[in-house]
């Protein structure tokens, strides 16, 4: 009798044993399911997400241009000193407004997996950093730009991405360095490669910073005059990567310096 009692004891305890089993199995088969559903659900709103700011984008561009044009016809009109500075101020913004679409279409496609499109040809790159020195120190008047560009030859390059790239990495400088002290620009041929430099004095960019830099819609402050989306470093380091070169930041107490390196 003591043996049938323990072998239906047993049996009992295997069954029980086996129905929470089975109960850990089926929470877990759901979990899971649950977790996967999760992640699609995830990259669905990734890709509209990508997609919608691709399609605005896009489509911003064409109302803004026939803005920028009527301004330009305006400007060559007669003017009185008011309504000259108010198209000055307009076509400020439009500017500014073409620069963020333009960002956000190159991280669309960033995201997309096709990089940031170039087109390189021989190129007067002197002339090209020239330009963009020009543009920024009439942009801020007050400050100190110093330059010495060392390029005695044409180099195969897009000119118009490479100028992008040294015009984000200069505004940079002159939104974060100390304003009482110069930033440089310092550009030379070096064996097989051009070196381009950026640096600004002021303090030195915090470790935990740096390490997330170039990463999209990261922001050292988020102060309000230092306006943007975030996405100049990040879309330099993509046009450093499509010109097979590399970006590089260094940072110490005496100085910061971002470096672009780029086969020629």
């Amino acid at each position: 009798m003591d043996a049938k009692n323990a072998a239906d004891r047993a049996r009992r305890e295997l069954a029980d044993l086996n129905r929470t089993l089975e109960e850990r199995i089926d929470a877990g088969i759901a979990e899971r399911l649950q977790l996967e559903q999760g992640l699609l659900a995830e990259k669905e709103v990734a890709r509209l997400r990508e997609q919608f700011v691709a399609i605005l984008g896009h489509d911003l561009r064409n109302p803004l241009a026939s803005i920028s044009g009527g301004l330009n016809i305006l400007s060559r009109e007669p003017q009185t000193d008011k309504a000259r500075r108010v198209l000055t101020m307009m076509s400020q913004s439009t500017e500014r407004m073409s620069s963020l679409i333009r960002d956000m279409l190159d991280l669309a496609r960033c995201r997309a997996g096709q990089g940031i499109a170039i087109n390189p040809n021989p190129t007067d790159l002197r002339a090209v950093l020239e330009q963009v020195v020009h543009e920024l120190q009439t942009a801020h008047p007050g400050r100190d730009i110093q330059s010495s560009l060392d390029i005695g030859i044409e180099v195969r390059c897009d000119g118009g991405r490479v100028a992008q790239l040294v015009s984000n990495l200069l505004g940079n400088a002159l939104a974060h360095g100390a304003p009482d002290r110069p930033v440089t620009v310092v550009a030379a041929s070096a064996l097989n490669e051009i070196l381009i430099t950026v640096a600004n004095e002021g303090k030195p960019i915090p470790k935990h910073v740096k390490d997330h830099l170039f990463e999209p819609f990261f922001r050292v402050t988020s102060s309000a005059e230092k306006q943007g989306l975030g996405l100049g470093l990040f879309i330099s380091y993509e046009i450093a990567r499509s010109h097979g070169g590399r970006l590089e930041v260094h940072s110490d107490d005496n100085h910061t310096a971002f470096l672009f390196r780029m086969p020629v």
